[in-house]
């Protein structure tokens, strides 16, 4: 099973550790093991795959050993009837995400296979070596990830026979899995560069298909080629006009004084991008445009520079305070009272 699903029971990894111990007539393995099992989950080696019941479910888990999903075992190659049963509509334009200079580490794909399957479980996923199938949101749809050589290839499925598919969760795959190889980015390989592609259908069943970068800047280009008007439709977010709020100054703002030092030691800024995007303070493509940047501190600088408007800036400065509360006095934030209203 460790081999064919990429299954590790905690009862597997005590034998192999013990075994281990043995060898080096010392119990490290062991003696360390809850330490080592989190150190491998927090750099997606492996995540904890243990089955969770819903809130009808009254069975005993007491008992219920706890089970790993270990991507760089997994060995079990899929076929089309299995990654694309026949019931299942494939949307006719995937998405693909194509790195620089060709050059794809397997680990990155390894640790994306982990991050799905700790969001979406193994329940209702099919994982394989090199691609796996998962579900989204709304449950008549699923979505393919594939690595082929140097790039990814990103599918939507749609599970329901005899209904006419509406396409509806390419937007919100394509954040989700943005965010994830962000954040691998961040804290694996921090210099890996990547585009999120398009093809033109009379060129995606050749052996070197030419790959068009989505647009970055909102802003239409002469000379680049506009993806067409159902990748645009799927994939990619609708533009709408956001209109700054002039009702008043609101709170007072406490001016950043950031440090040389202090920039420097913001490594992570993946949950503030996340936090931005969804309270529309940034929009997906300036998120990406971030996201691109080499370094942390380019990304830093990329970022503060993006916030121009009091209204952005406020949200920034809230993001920053609930997911890094410690680097808050780099950013404008809203001065907050010492008095606690109860409204009732």
């Amino acid at each position: 099973r460790l081999e064919n699903e990429g299954i590790l029971s905690d009862k597997l990894l005590t034998i192999i550790w013990t075994k281990a111990d043995q060898k080096l007539q010392k119990p490290f393995y062991l003696q360390n093991k809850l330490f080592l099992k989190r150190l491998m989950e927090k750099y997606y080696l492996l995540c904890n795959a243990t089955p969770i019941g819903g809130f009808d479910d009254t069975s005993d888990k007491t008992e219920q050993e706890e089970i790993y999903f270990v991507p760089s075992l997994l060995t079990a190659k899929p076929d089309d009837s299995t990654l694309y049963p026949r019931h299942m509509i494939r949307f006719q334009s995937p998405l693909y995400v194509v790195f620089e200079n060709k050059f794809l580490p397997c680990g990155m794909f390894y640790r994306l296979q982990a991050m799905c399957v700790r969001r979406f479980g193994l329940e209702k996923s099919r994982v394989y070596a090199g691609c796996a199938r998962f579900p989204t949101d709304d449950p008549k749809q699923n979505f393919v990830v594939t690595r082929v050589n140097y790039y990814l290839k990103v599918e939507l499925m749609w599970t329901e026979e005899g209904e006419q598919p509406a396409f509806t969760q390419g937007l919100s795959v394509r954040k989700f899995l943005s965010s994830c190889l962000f954040d691998i980015k961040e804290k694996w390989v921090p210099s890996i560069q990547y585009d999120w592609c398009f093809v033109e259908k009379s060129d995606e069943e050749t052996a070197q298909p030419s790959f068009y970068p989505l647009s970055y800047t909102g802003q239409e280009s002469p000379m680049a080629l506009q993806p067409p008007e159902d990748v645009a439709k799927v994939w990619m977010p609708r533009r709408a006009s956001h209109t700054e709020n002039s009702g008043g100054d609101g709170p007072a703002m406490i001016e950043p004084t950031p440090s040389t030092d202090d920039v420097r030691a913001v490594h992570t800024i993946g949950p503030v991008l996340d936090c931005m995007e969804q309270s529309r303070g940034l929009a997906l493509d300036q998120c990406d445009v971030i996201r691109r940047e080499i370094t942390h501190v380019s990304r830093y600088k990329e970022l503060v520079a993006t916030v121009t408007s009091d209204k952005r800036r406020r949200l920034l400065g809230a993001s920053v305070e609930v997911c890094l509360p410690d680097s808050a006095s780099q950013f404008w934030r809203e001065q907050r009272s010492d008095e606690i209203v109860v409204l009732h």
